[in-house]
């Protein structure tokens, strides 16, 4: 992908398209665990606070294989129309 040309790449998150920033991706094609809570929180679908612990499956990414979940310590290599689902448990 030629990431020199483009400026964001397009993803899912919970359904809903968001074009992330070139800038908020590691080693320029991957997302860690907590840009994706972060993106998930600025849109509004799920809620942010300290009691809360999130969970992140992925799918259609480059990575090999390229759906599972997603950890807080390990980046996932994304392309345009990777899927995120971001689950929570409110731990008050």
């Amino acid at each position: 992908m030629a990431l020199e040309q483009n400026k964001s790449i397009s993803v899912f998150i919970n359904g809903k398209e968001i074009d992330v920033p070139v800038e908020l991706l590691e080693r320029g094609e991957e997302i860690s665990f907590k840009t994706v809570v972060e993106l998930a929180i600025e849109n509004e679908l799920v809620p942010s606070g300290p009691n809360f612990e999130y969970r992140i499956k992925y799918s259609h990414a480059v990575a090999r294989p390229p759906e599972g979940n997603l950890s807080t310590d390990k980046p996932v290599k994304i392309q345009k129309g990777t899927i995120f689902t971001v689950t929570y448990t409110d731990l008050s």
